[in-house]
């Protein structure tokens, strides 16, 4: 109920602007209010795109603190973790409350954090990727990568197993041709 409450008043604003005075609705500061209601109202209907369309042009036409603030926040709703972290150092740079500037600080150590572990899942998700591919070309004999393997005369107990088998013959033929 409040939120229509303030929607209505802020059309009611905005047409007030608008009807009021041609010359006036057309100024920079005008045009800038009028884009930042715009994105308030995509905001609060979960249009983050546009929320972030008309924030840029309002914060273009009259760069104002709490345009970066709500840039960040749309952003951040938006899923884009680097861009809402730029917006809020930015809205840091303008000297927030130290109540309002401790709760970003810590919602962009958030941010960096969720940042960190996406590109850790992207990195997983790529090595899986490569050690599926790896196992497939094995399979199908097209990885060159490991060495084919060797050939039995190459191994230590199969020489063992034959110098044994010689020595044993050898004993044999001695010992029967002692003992006639």
């Amino acid at each position: 109920m409040a939120c229509a409450t303030r929607t209505s008043a802020a059309f009611g604003l905005c047409a007030a602007l608008v009807f009021a005075d041609p010359a006036r609705a057309q100024s920079p500061e005008n045009e800038a209010k009028l884009a930042a209601l715009a994105g308030k109202k995509a905001f609060e209907q979960g249009d983050y795109a546009t929320a972030i369309r008309k924030y840029e042009a309002a914060q273009q036409l009259k760069p104002a603190p709490l345009l970066l603030f709500n840039l960040a926040q749309s952003h951040r709703f938006a899923g884009h973790v680097e861009l809402a972290t730029r917006y809020f150092r930015g809205y840091l740079t303008t000297n927030p409350p130290p109540v309002q500037a401790r709760a970003i600080e810590a919602l962009i150590e958030r941010l960096q954090a969720q940042r960190l572990l996406e590109v850790f899942n992207e990195r997983m998700v790529l090595e899986k990727t490569r050690l599926a591919l790896a196992e497939k070309q094995f399979a199908l004999g097209l990885c060159s990568e490991l060495p084919p393997e060797p050939p039995v005369t190459s191994r230590w107990w199969f020489w063992t197993i034959i110098g044994a088998a010689a020595v044993g013959t050898a004993v044999t033929v001695a010992v029967a041709a002692a003992h006639p």
